[in-house]
């Protein structure tokens, strides 16, 4: 049985790999924010999971055609809607 998850709201370290999401709201602060923001994580930006890794808590996404690792610390800032 198919779970149909498009438009559920859930935090981006929550993300399967090969899902994809818009971003829908930060709570990154201060320079995080800032540098973030720079390589596309901003409301409206769609954003996929590629890789998960539960070993070392990095988790690799594709945002403006551009791959980029984060924390898992780093990720649970951000809210995004499954699509």
């Amino acid at each position: 049985m198919k779970i149909d998850m498009e438009g559920k709201r859930m935090k981006l370290c929550d993300l399967s790999a090969g899902h994809r999401a818009y971003i829908n709201n930060s709570s990154a602060n201060g320079l995080l924010n800032e540098r973030l923001m720079s390589l596309g994580f901003f409301p409206g930006n769609m954003i996929e999971a590629i890789k998960k890794s539960n070993k070392n808590g990095l988790s690799i996404y594709e945002i403006s055609k551009t791959l980029i690792a984060l924390r898992s610390e780093e990720s649970s800032l951000f809210e995004v809607d499954i699509i």
